[in-house]
Formats: structure tokens, sequence, C-alpha cells
């Protein structure tokens, strides 16, 4: 009997417990639309330099060679009328990422859903500076918050290659067979009816691709 009546507070004191614990709440994110841009998309030729490599010539300067470590990139909102925009013809700017490692993508938050957007990139033989406390004077980083000119110690640095991503990667056109040379894309090329610029979509992060030859030398 004595068991019986354990057994039955336990019953009781269970059900208790139940009656006064709280229900579980529910957070929701809301994650935003993204555009990316990302150097395996327009390195091309030129590599990417591990910093462990750079050498103080004795001078001063650093031999960086042929290799680029930072890069800064700028999209353009390229909607058309018939997307319901209204743009200048080579694009509205955004402000530019600060500079970047090249091993790095970055990605722009400040898009509109159903809008295109297009991206140039200057390639640079110097680090960027890491942070506030960063005082190399060889790092550089952007004349003016979300600006595209940059500088180090001593002044302004012009980048040494530049390189434009349009939209999508090319697409092999199935009706012109394996001909690479008819392969179709929508990036606005001469002869593609699709306008140029990659499409922001709400909650996805899209990705500007096709950016013909790379990285290009700067004259």
């Amino acid at each position: 009997m004595r068991f019986v009546h354990h057994c039955f507070e336990l019953t009781l004191g269970c059900l208790l417990l139940a009656c006064s614990s709280t229900p579980a709440s529910t957070t929701t994110i809301t994650r935003p639309e993204l555009i990316a841009v990302d150097p395996a998309d327009f390195l091309g030729t030129v590599e990417c330099g591990d910093p462990a490599d750079l050498a103080d010539g004795g001078d001063g300067n650093l031999a960086r060679g042929d290799k680029v470590y930072s890069y800064v990139a700028t999209l353009f909102d390229v909607t058309t009328a018939s997307d319901g925009g209204t743009t200048p013809e080579n694009g509205f700017p955004l402000p530019s990422s600060p500079a970047t490692s090249c091993r790095f993508p970055v990605t722009f938050s400040f898009v509109t859903a159903g809008h295109r957007y297009r991206a140039e990139i200057d390639g640079y033989d110097r680090l960027p500076q890491s942070n506030a406390e960063d005082m190399e004077s060889t790092h550089i980083k952007a004349v003016s918050l979300g600006g595209r000119l940059q500088a180090d110690g001593t002044g302004h640095v012009a980048p040494r290659w530049k390189a434009a991503c349009f939209g999508y990667p090319p697409t092999l056109d199935l009706d012109a067979g394996a001909d690479a040379g008819d392969a179709g894309t929508d990036a606005g090329n001469v002869g593609d009816a699709a306008p140029p610029g990659v499409i922001s979509y709400d909650t996805l992060t899209s990705t500007v691709h096709n950016c013909p030859g790379g990285l290009q030398p700067v004259k």
C-alpha cells in the first residue's frame, strides 16, 4: 500500500511539473539576399600569392613578382527597364568592398531582390590592411569608406590588374552542337537577347560569374 501511495505521489508531481512548464519558443532567422564575387571566377591565369612568399628587397620595396594578393570588387546595378529598373548605360555603382585577400570571396548585402548586378575587379600586388591597428606602410586600404580608390602609407596605389564579370557562366548552345564558338551566355554579349548581370533573389546568395579572360594587366 505504501508503494502504491508513493507511485501516486510521483505521478501527481510529474503532472504538476508538466503543467508549470514553459512552452518552447521558435526563432525565425531571416536571411537577406546577397551578391557574391569569388576569386575563382576572375583570377584567370594570374596566381593568388601566398603572403608568406613576400620578401623585403632591402630597399623597403616588396619583391612581389606577378602575383595578386588582394582585390577590390565593385558592383553595378544594371537592371534594365524591362526588369523594373532605370539605370545608366554602364550601370549604377554600389559602394566597393574593402581590399580583400585573393583567397576569399566577398558578399554584398545592400542589393535589391529582382535586380541585376555585374562586377568590376581591381587586383593589387599588395596585402590588404588587416585591421585599424595594422600600420604596415605597404598594406592598402580604401581612401574613403566604401570607395574604390586604394592607398598605402605613402599615398595612392593603382591596381595592376582589372577584370569584369557580367553574370552567369556561358552555357552550351545545344542547337549548335559541340562547337564552343557557338556557346551562348546570359551575360549580355553581342547577339544574346538576355540582359547583363546576375539576378538577386530573396534569401539567396547569387554569385557573379562570366569574367572573360580573368584579370588583365592595367596598361
